[in-house]
Order: structure tokens, then sequence, then C-alpha cells
């Protein structure tokens, strides 16, 4: 191989990282998004407190995005994000987000939060049946949801009806 071959090839395999790390920046943005946007248009059963407590499970899934959510308003309260939350210290969130690397935690997680007010969001296709109130899922290349009504009206959550009408199914 040429020295000029070779360096061609170098340069289109960095563009090709170059592009992946940034679809996967872009990806991170847009799932922050939705949790911000979940958690305003969904309101608690109790928000007379001062922080709305996001919590992800595992390591820094969203990385900086999700950090861009620290001390954004929702309603009277602001968020707060913790990171690498174990399941046991599920009872101090109020929104719970699992990453698509944790999601055989997720009953588990159904299980520690059940009667709990928390709001539990999971990146996967089958997260629903495991557990999850809000799903995200990815298709045709875009990132959509899906929402269990029954289970979040249960836990004494109202969902928007804008958010409801986005979703691309409501159980």
């Amino acid at each position: 191989m040429s020295r000029t071959a070779f360096l061609r090839l170098l340069f289109v395999l960095g563009m090709s990282a170059a592009a992946t790390v940034s679809l996967a920046a872009d990806e991170a943005t847009v799932k922050a998004a939705y949790l911000y946007n979940f958690a305003k248009f969904i309101q608690w059963p109790d928000e007379q407190r001062a922080a709305l407590r996001l919590c992800i499970i595992g390591d820094d899934a969203l990385g900086q995005p999700l950090h861009s959510l620290i001390g954004k308003p929702v309603r009277n309260m602001q968020i707060s994000v913790r990171h690498g939350v174990a399941v046991h210290d599920i009872p101090q969130c109020d929104l719970v987000f699992v990453p698509a690397d944790h999601a055989q935690s997720l009953e588990r997680v159904r299980q520690v939060v059940n009667g709990y007010p928390i709001l539990i969001v999971a990146e996967s296709s089958d997260a629903m049946p495991k557990g999850a109130m809000v799903a995200l899922i990815q298709s045709d290349g875009r990132i959509v949801f899906e929402v269990d009504l029954a289970v979040t009206r249960r836990l004494g959550f109202q969902v928007s009806a804008k958010m409801l009408q986005l979703a691309r199914k409501v159980y």
C-alpha cells in the first residue's frame, strides 16, 4: 500500500470515528432533552420540594448533555442529577433513568419503586413489560417513546395530554 493510499485510509477512518462520536453525542443530547421534557410534562404527587431528583442507574450514560440539566427549572423545583445510583438508593429519586446497558436491572428497579411515586424511564424496546413507565426506543433512525399511563396514574402522576399525543404508543 502506498503512503498516499495509507494516509487516505487513515483520513477516512478518522472521519468515520468522528461521525460516530458526533452521532453518539447528538443521541445523548436528544435523550437528555427527552428526560427534561418528561420532567416538565409530568406532575409528581408532591411537588412541594426544591429539587426534582433525576438518578441514573450505572455510569454516566449521557455525559455532558445530562450534566447541563442540573439546576434547570421544573415548575417550582430545580433538577438535580445523580450518576451511578445503585438500585437500593432509588427511593431517594424522583425520576430514574435506566440506560440500555443496565436493562437487565430494570425488573429489580421496578420492585424497589413499587408503591413510590418514582418515574422509571428506560431505553429498551422491551422496557414496558419489565416495569418502565416511559420507554425510549430507537425506531427508523429516530428516538421515540412509549408511556404506560395506567401505571403512572396508579402512582399518582399526572401526564400531560401533550406528552401523550407525542408518544408512539400509550398503554
